[in-house]
């Protein structure tokens, strides 16, 4: 396990009334090397629509995120690599990413300097 991730779940909205929307948001802070692996956490099942990143001061420019599931996979397709410092940036996705069961990701960060913060939050919408 190198660096750190801290998850914080919240639903929005009531399951079964209308479309409740969960977010995951993953606190991530680096190693002296630059990197966090090794720290999966359980999202809820729904539909995956967007991702949001923000970098904290000093992150590296050109970073990399990837979000792996537990068979090693990108739910990115590679979208999340060498990343701009300077701005947060928001990932649609088109068509959403359907996570069938309550699913494990493995937030990993690369490149992003000596012990340096990115928030990544994941907007999960839930089955009907």
């Amino acid at each position: 396990m190198a660096g750190t991730a801290t998850l914080t779940s919240t639903t929005h909205g009531s399951p079964g009334r209308y479309t409740a929307m969960s977010t995951h948001s993953f606190a991530l802070t680096s190693t002296s090397g630059g990197a966090v692996s090794g720290n999966a956490k359980t999202v809820s099942a729904g539909k995956l629509v967007q991702v949001q990143i923000v970098p904290g001061s000093g992150v590296t420019d050109l970073f990399d995120l990837t979000l792996l599931n537990a068979a090693g996979i990108d739910l990115l397709a590679g979208a999340g690599a060498d990343l701009a410092a300077a701005s947060a940036k928001m990932l649609i996705c088109d068509p959403p990413v359907v996570l069938t069961t309550d699913l494990t990701i493995d937030a990993v960060l690369a490149n992003a300097g000596n012990v340096k913060t990115v928030t990544v939050t994941l907007y999960v919408e839930s089955f009907n």
